[in-house]
């Protein structure tokens, strides 16, 4: 089930990131260290959640994916299309993987980016 996060569920959404960024690209671009700084980042969830929208999709009582949308001209965005909303931070537990949890995370970035108007989907 795909619901909006909450603070509750930042620690969770926080280490799924780091994980999920460490062990992708370590096999997918080994020349990528991750600094404890931007493990800092990925975990700050809160902060971010006051900016851009964060989803989570929960199995089981257990946050086993998430995705952030920034909206269009929020501080930090990336999207490099004027008006355009920036999706980021799309991780899904690797436990989970090759199901349904990434095509529903990003159904409801699109629903959103629809219902707000936004000229283009960023993909960060």
């Amino acid at each position: 089930m795909v619901r909006e996060a909450t603070a509750q569920d930042d620690r969770a959404i926080g280490e799924l990131l780091v994980a999920a960024f460490e062990k992708t690209y370590a096999r997918k671009m080994p020349e990528v260290v991750m600094s404890d700084t931007r493990r800092a980042e990925l975990r700050d969830v809160a902060s971010k959640r006051q900016v851009a929208k964060v989803w989570v999709y929960e199995r089981g009582g257990e946050v086993v994916g998430t995705v952030a949308l920034w909206p269009a001209g929020a501080p930090r965005t990336e999207a490099w299309i004027p008006g355009g909303v920036d999706l980021r931070h799309l991780a899904v537990d690797e436990r989970h993987r090759g199901g349904d949890i990434s095509r529903a995370l990003l159904d409801v970035c699109e629903a959103h980016a629809r219902a707000v108007r936004a000229k283009a989907v960023c993909l960060h």
